[in-house]
């Protein structure tokens, strides 16, 4: 955020029980002198979800 001249900091923090599964959100086009350009973040959003846990699964050995 070096330079910018509007700063927005921001915290998300996840509910009991919830992990941060993703990020999703939109970004600007912005030109800049001389031509080029830079893309900003215009939204952005944490997306939150209960964690996978993986159950081991119970193999079994068959005699014949």
């Amino acid at each position: 955020m070096n330079g910018s001249i509007m700063q927005t900091p921001f915290k998300q923090s996840a509910e009991a029980g919830q992990s941060l599964v993703a990020f999703k959100g939109a970004t600007v086009r912005v030109p800049l002198a001389g031509g080029s350009h830079t893309e900003i973040i215009a939204s952005l959003n944490a997306v939150f979800a209960e964690p996978f846990v993986t159950q081991k699964s119970q193999e079994k050995t068959l005699s014949l």
